[in-house]
């Protein structure tokens, strides 16, 4: 059956242009005595498992029942209505290319499937777009089965010696980095001992060397904002903590959110009263964020150890 639904996969996937790879657990660790991650905290996982999904037609609500705040992407410009189609998009319509490689995990592809999982990635792309010309295409699709005995994510927070689901992806892809892919995107849908990451990504990016980023993703409304806040952290971006009062899709500040709703695309989620990271309520750069992606968006590199990572959490 497992075998029928990758041929299903495979067919759909050849026909936008891409490529489908079935590939092995890897079972070496690297030395991760350099590795350092911070962790961008996750969603509560109870409030996500008992979230109201509710598909509205907005234009058919009347104002005073709108108890809510709408988060969709203010850069959004899908053609067709779809971010899908942006796959298929003429070239010449693309300015910077930023090939990625896109990779899931069984857990992923049972949890959220391939086709969500590309339409997040070309929704997290579109304030890059709109703002620097930086423009996320899918090059291949890699899909793994990980290790179901390994207990964590982030290598910085297991035990020495311990496997982790980040050290096992980059092992088992870091030969995609071929010259052109400049970022992978690993999905992982295992549950870990670390289920409070949602993410991680390296310190001390190096395009094409080691910007290989891990997400898990919490739910509609906050998975673009989560891969675009990775991703940035491969233009140079740095994650803004707590104290720092700013609004930007790298800041960890939470806001107390006690509404109704959250409307997002059209769906709305809720009700929520939660503290809620303002990484995933904006999809705005702060002027210093602004400035690094300008510099690595223009061409340049940033430096340093490739085996220091951080983490964001859920």
């Amino acid at each position: 059956m497992k075998a029928k639904r990758y041929l299903i996969l495979a067919i759909l996937l050849s026909i936008l242009g891409l490529t489908l790879n079935i590939s092995g657990t890897s079972q070496t660790t690297p030395e991760r005595s350099n590795l350092r991650f911070r962790a961008f905290p996750a969603l509560l996982i109870d409030e996500i498992a008992n979230l109201t999904v509710v598909e509205v037609n907005l234009t058919e609500v009347e104002p005073e029942f709108l108890l809510g705040i709408d988060t969709t992407n203010p850069y959004k410009d899908w053609v067709g209505g779809d971010p899908l189609n942006e796959l298929t998009v003429s070239e010449a319509y693309t300015w910077k290319r930023i090939d990625v490689v896109l990779a899931l995990d069984e857990e992923a592809i049972d949890r959220w499937g391939i086709d969500y999982t590309v339409r997040v990635v070309e929704r997290a792309d579109e304030a890059l777009v709109h703002n620097y010309n930086l423009d996320l295409k899918i090059s291949q699709i890699i899909t793994y089965e990980s290790d179901d005995s390994i207990q964590w994510m982030n290598p910085n927070v297991a035990p020495p010696g311990e496997p982790t689901l980040y050290d096992e992806a980059f092992n088992l892809l870091r030969s995609y980095f071929d010259g052109e892919t400049k970022i992978i995107i690993v999905i992982t849908g295992q549950e870990t001992l670390d289920f409070y990451i949602a993410g991680l990504a390296p310190v001390n990016p190096m395009l094409r060397i080691n910007t290989m980023v891990m997400a898990r993703f919490q739910v509609y409304w906050t998975d673009d904002n989560l891969i675009q806040h990775e991703v940035s952290h491969c233009f140079g971006c740095d994650d803004h903590p707590e104290e720092v009062d700013v609004w930007c899709v790298m800041a960890y500040k939470t806001e107390l959110i006690y509404i109704d709703w959250i409307v997002e695309d059209g769906i709305w989620f809720g009700p929520y009263n939660s503290n809620i990271p303002r990484a995933y309520l904006t999809y705005n750069y702060c002027s210093k964020c602004d400035q690094k992606i300008k510099y690595v968006g223009a061409g340049h590199f940033t430096g340093g150890n490739p085996m220091r990572l951080w983490p964001i959490p859920i």
